[in-house]
């Protein structure tokens, strides 16, 4: 499985790039496509934390629960969908394109 995208402060990975020069002004084509795609499967896990707000660094009252597709070939966690939806963060570009050809 691949993550949706691959930002340091998800992957924990220092060679990610930082979110921070990972979000943009402007939505991503068919954003409303993506998070559609995103919100409509229930979670394989929960994480028992809370959401924080990476450019803010406030803690939401929101929890984190982590997600898979049918196909078993994408995941992802409520953290990458609150700053896709909150700040148009870039996701791969191989997901994307797999959500855009469904």
């Amino acid at each position: 499985m691949r993550p949706i995208c691959n930002i340091r402060e998800f992957s924990k990975n220092e060679e990610h790039p930082s979110i921070k020069n990972e979000i943009f002004p402007n939505p991503i084509y068919q954003k409303g496509k993506i998070l559609e795609y995103l919100q409509g499967f229930k979670p394989d896990c929960a994480a028992g934390m809370s959401l924080k707000d990476e450019i803010t660094g406030q803690t939401t009252d929101k929890g984190v629960s982590g997600y898979s597709d049918e196909e078993g070939d994408w995941y992802w966690d409520d953290r990458m969908v609150y700053h896709l939806e909150k700040y148009n963060m870039r996701l791969s570009e191989d997901f994307l394109d797999y959500v855009l050809s469904k």
